[in-house]
């Protein structure tokens, strides 16, 4: 259910000398699902990442979104329906500023509607894992608390995410 794997991440070039970040993902525990994300590509927000899953490493594009730039991807049953959500950690730059934030998608083709486009936890985002939590599958969280980090634990509740528990990390 948890399982993922990100195989690679190159970067190659694209029209007009630009580059393009490609990463892929790949999903063994919900029907073996591709992902691919490209970053750099040439459009109007030069920081748009267009996510497209496939249907093999290289096959042909079944489903596509375009999205900010992505720093981690997961698949999921987040919200305990019996279908998978894509929880999309990706990067948002607010007054010049770039934010980390948790974004939630239907992992529904061709389109993925996006089912919770958060402006943040509960804290800074620094990292972010899906975990099984209580039973159920939450996120675990990497954030910083005035400066201080922080593991914070979060579930699924109708909408959005609620905390279950923070701690400061201890850790050097």
């Amino acid at each position: 259910m948890l399982a993922w794997w990100q195989l690679w991440a190159t970067s190659a070039p694209w029209d007009e000398g630009a580059f393009v970040r490609r990463q892929v993902w790949y999903f063994p525990d919900e029907g073996g699902r591709w992902f691919e994300a490209r970053t750099g590509l040439p459009h109007r927000n030069d920081a748009a990442t267009l996510l497209l899953e496939r249907t093999g490493p290289s096959g042909r594009p079944i489903g596509r979104r375009l999205l900010p730039p992505l720093f981690r991807l997961h698949l999921a049953d987040i919200d305990a329906d019996g279908s998978c959500e894509l929880i999309a950690g990706i990067e948002r730059t607010i007054r010049k500023k770039t934010w980390r934030r948790v974004y939630v998608y239907r992992a529904r083709r061709p389109d993925f509607p996006p089912l919770w486009l958060g402006s943040r936890l509960s804290f800074v985002l620094r990292d972010f894992t899906v975990t099984p939590v209580r039973g159920r599958t939450g996120l675990r969280a990497s954030e910083l608390r005035f400066g201080r980090p922080v593991v914070s634990t979060y579930l699924w509740y109708t909408f959005g995410f609620r905390t279950v528990s923070a701690r400061e990390d201890h850790r050097p």
